[in-house]
């Protein structure tokens, strides 16, 4: 987009007058520069044309007037004495370096935020989060604009180069404080494992383990306090919930301490433990009330000034008693309240789990209906053709196990295609000779011709078998293998 034009008009008189425009954004005025056309020669209007236009330095020839001019939405660029040859030109500039003035309002209006965020930086002495906010959010701005090009390129890359270098300060800044913050951590992560591995040696020494509980409860409250690093917090936290267990296994056994991982039961456990405590105390608060009356009334009757002392000293003495018992009743109540607070948010939290795990398996349950559904489907789809051809299979492999059978009825000794034609031939001899030798009839036949009709029956017999098997197999395949054949081509 130029701000400069060089366009030739006429005055009022009907002179030609060659006109030198420029835009003048920060003032907001147009510059006229106004040749009458018996100055200007060919090279000085080729100078105008293709150097100064491109912001290059061209020397006026004397004799030229220059008019200043508002830049203004209702206003023309030109007086009205002066009309140019192409007044579209003119129309199109002024829209145009309306634009541009406004675009360079609202880069300085950038720029300006920009300085300031800048001196705010330069001041800092250690990274500040809330200052990096405030530069991400004025660079969504400036993104904003410069995706709907209300920004020039040269304004947006001047905007982009002195964020970025305000971002790297920041980033520098915040790399140091971590860089501290993880010492600092790592110093932490050694004081807090020292005091735990302290702890675990008097626990396996066989110190009295309640001190030990109490030491592990401060551990454990300081750590809340204190600012870790994520890797470091989690270390920590491993370390104190490993000597808390430890502890729990020494006091209660294996099952005492995996008992107490339950959150639920530990509290109703320590709940029932207090019920009781709270028993005992206020019975033995009773106990004294009741030794203190039985006291009162001895002192009335005492025999004299002396036993009425010991019994008024030992009144004061069970007073102190209950006052104090009464203290520790107070503190056991308030626990009581405590605790009972805390089952009831952690019933709570068990009802939302039980809740989230019952939704769990129901999702799951739906899962599994929905593939047995597709499944099933999927069964279904194979058509009648398909269903007919299986069927048909399944006949003709029956059909075959029946032939085989009928044929093993009238052969019994065959039991395979593998036949052993030797065992057939034997039983089948055997039984010619007992015909023989129970008929009158001669014998004209000697055993080796009746061996050797034996053994040719029995080829026969095996043969016509294994015909019939191969037949009704190869039936089979070919059925079978025409339905794998239409199933795999609908797969594909």
């Amino acid at each position: 987009m130029k701000n400069k034009i060089v366009i030739w008009a006429k005055d009022e008189k009907d002179q030609k007058q060659l006109l030198a425009i420029q835009l003048n954004e920060k003032e907001n005025q147009i510059e006229i520069y106004k040749f009458p056309e018996s100055i200007v020669t060919e090279d000085f209007y080729k100078q105008l044309m293709n150097q100064w236009k491109n912001d290059e330095e061209v020397p006026f020839v004397e004799g030229y007037e220059t008019i200043t001019r508002p830049l203004s939405m209702t206003e023309d660029l030109l007086p009205e004495n002066l009309l140019v040859d192409r007044p579209d030109i003119i129309t199109r500039a002024k829209a145009e370096w309306h634009f541009v003035v406004l675009s360079s309002k609202l880069y300085e209006l950038y720029h300006s935020e920009l300085a300031d965020i800048s001196e705010k930086v330069d001041r800092l002495e250690a990274y500040s989060a809330p200052i990096w906010e405030e530069m991400k959010g004025f660079w969504s701005k400036v993104q904003t604009q410069v995706r709907e090009k209300n920004l020039f390129r040269e304004h947006a890359n001047e905007l982009r180069n002195s964020t970025n270098a305000l971002f790297d300060k920041l980033k520098s800044m915040r790399k140091d404080m971590d860089n501290k913050f993880r010492e600092e951590s790592k110093k932490h992560v050694a004081s807090f494992s020292e005091a735990v591995d302290t702890i675990k040696e008097k626990i396996q020494s066989g110190k009295s383990l309640q001190p030990l509980f109490e030491e592990l409860k401060k551990i454990q409250s300081s750590f809340s306090s204190t600012k870790f690093s994520k890797e470091d917090r989690s270390k920590v936290w491993n370390k104190i919930d490993s000597a808390f267990k430890e502890l729990k296994e020494k006091k209660y056994g294996k099952a005492g301490a995996q008992g107490s991982n339950n959150a639920l039961t530990r509290l109703e456990n320590r709940y029932q433990g207090l019920l009781q405590a709270i028993g005992r105390m206020k019975n033995s608060i009773d106990r004294d009330l009741r030794d203190k009356n039985n006291q009162s009334n001895q002192a009335e009757r005492a025999g004299g000034q002396l036993e009425a002392q010991l019994r008024q000293a030992r009144i004061m003495m069970i007073d102190e008693r209950i006052t104090s018992k009464q203290a520790k009743m107070k503190d056991m109540l308030k626990t009581k309240e405590e605790l009972e607070r805390k089952i009831a948010k952690e019933k709570e939290r068990a009802a939302k789990r039980k809740e989230q795990a019952d939704l769990k398996a129901k999702t799951e349950e739906k899962k599994e209906e929905i593939k047995a559904k597709i499944a099933n489907e999927s069964q279904m789809n194979v058509n009648e053709e398909e269903s007919a051809k299986l069927a048909a299979a399944a006949a003709a492999i029956k059909e075959g196990k029946q032939q085989v059978k009928s044929t093993k009825k009238e052969v019994p000794l065959i039991t395979s295609t593998e036949v052993n034609v030797q065992d057939v031939a034997a039983d089948k001899l055997k039984d010619e000779v007992s015909e023989d030798s129970s008929s009158s009839a001669p014998q004209e036949e000697s055993l080796s011709d009746k061996v050797e009709d034996v053994v040719e029956d029995v080829a026969d017999i095996v043969e016509d078998v294994v015909d019939n098997i191969k037949a009704v197999a190869s039936t089979a395949m070919d059925t079978l293998g025409s339905i794998v054949d239409k199933l795999s081509g609908e797969e594909e």
